[in-house]
């Protein structure tokens, strides 16, 4: 790529011909490879990959009807992720339980995310009517594809259905709002086939239809039901069936094991704390990934007492969340603040104990694989529509964004290490 395709003719850098050239293509890819470069290195993880794969019988089966029927089949299943267990086979053949290939497919899966991540991005915008899309989705990328966060979902085996939900979550997103944009029912209903691939991965895409509702909901364009929206129960009514059917199962199936479940021992109003505490570590690693665990320990026992910060906690956040929704009822992006906000809880709102776990951990990592994305994107929107002057001040704001790539991709690289290094049987810190 010649230089004067990126640079105009005063000699300022032009942002757009760096996005539509590649250049901007090969950054990302360069920090994902370097960040999870020694993932080469790393063995199985002990928690969950001998149950998941390499004792998984299903894993080593011929791809034909009986195995098909046989992964598809929910008896006796601890976690329903049959697409999950297909893509394990798979990679299976290509050279047995070798670490290497499972971890390669997992870089790729990433990569593929990032790429949707951006198109999905660049649509949403879009539909809210929002400048600067190609920019902002280049910078939210940058950032999400290296932030510490997600280094437990790339790099840990077992974490690929988080994978796997997200990509099929993000294909869901954009099936729907290309539906929206064209006016095609068969979108809506590729859609929901998205959606039930995400369901076959991760229970925790069970929230989709709320997110795609609150998606339309958000809009006051769509309030009369033009026929876009009209078109929509082409994807509602599949999800709906499909709703229902993950709901019943993933409720028998838990109602079926003997799995301990940590939070029952603990009162409602420390249920309510705790409750709040994840999302306090959830919210504030998003700018300040620090102290990252593999295995997050209940801040305190049953009866013990929450403790002084603890207990203040749900009101602080409360009052912040009624000041941040009064400060930004006024803006032109409300409706995308107010459909960013809800999708996040819709995703995080499963995973905060609101709905016991059977976990002996309190929180992961890999559970803001995805709600990650909806506090990224407004805070990179809400920064540059503050940022005065912005086609001067552009440069300086894209090496900002750079260099705080730079430093969650070197945290990153050294909880990566940290996988390779340490034995994780013994569930101690990254």
């Amino acid at each position: 790529m010649q230089l004067q395709n990126v640079v105009d003719y005063k000699g300022r850098i032009s942002w757009n011909s760096v996005l539509t050239t590649g250049t901007g293509v090969y950054i990302i890819a360069f920090l994902i490879l370097s960040t999870y470069a020694q993932t080469s290195s790393i063995f199985f993880a002990s928690p969950d990959d001998p149950w998941m794969l390499l004792k998984n019988d299903k894993v080593t089966l011929n791809l034909d009807l009986k195995y098909f029927l046989a992964v598809f089949d929910p008896t006796g299943e601890i976690q329903y992720s049959p697409l999950n267990t297909v893509y394990y086979t798979i990679v299976y053949k290509i050279n047995g339980f070798d670490p290497y290939y499972f971890h390669l497919g997992s870089i790729l899966l990433h990569g593929i995310n990032c790429s949707l991540v951006y198109f999905s991005i660049k649509k949403l915008l879009a539909y809210f009517q929002i400048s600067n899309a190609k920019v902002i989705a280049y910078l939210v990328v940058l950032i999400w594809s290296v932030h510490p966060l997600n280094v437990e979902s790339v790099v840990w085996i077992s974490a690929t259905k988080v994978l796997l939900f997200s990509l099929f979550t993000l294909l869901s997103l954009l099936s729907f709002l290309r539906g929206i944009e064209r006016k095609k029912w068969w979108s809506f209903f590729v859609s929901s086939i998205w959606y039930l691939c995400a369901c076959l991965c991760k229970e925790q895409a069970i929230v989709i239809p709320a997110v795609h509702a609150a998606l339309l909901l958000c809009s006051k364009k769509n309030w009369r039901f033009p026929k876009p929206v009209q078109q929509t129960v082409y994807f509602f009514i599949p999800a709906i069936i499909v709703f229902v059917f993950i709901a019943v199962l993933n409720i028998s199936m838990n109602s079926n094991n003997n799995f301990p479940t940590p939070i029952n021992k603990y009162s409602l109003w420390e249920t309510i704390v705790l409750c709040f505490y994840c999302l306090r570590f959830y919210i504030t690693s998003v700018l300040f990934p620090i102290n990252l665990h593999f295995h997050y320990k209940y801040p305190f026992l049953p009866s013990q007492g929450a403790g002084l910060i603890n207990s203040i906690f749900p009101f602080v956040f409360i009052g912040f969340l009624t000041f941040v929704l009064n400060k930004i009822r006024r803006s032109a992006y409300l409706a995308f603040y107010l459909f960013c906000l809800l999708t996040f809880f819709f995703h995080i709102g499963l995973v905060l104990q609101i709905i016991p776990l059977t976990r002996h951990t309190i929180m992961a990592d890999r559970y803001m694989y995805v709600p990650l994305l909806f506090l990224l994107l407004p805070l990179t929107v809400f920064s540059v529509s503050l940022t005065k002057n912005w086609t001067r001040k552009k440069l300086h704001y894209v090496i900002i964004v750079g260099l705080v790539a730079c430093v969650f991709a070197t945290y990153s690289i050294r909880l990566v290490t940290n996988w390779t290094e340490n034995n994780l049987a013994n569930y101690g810190k990254y």
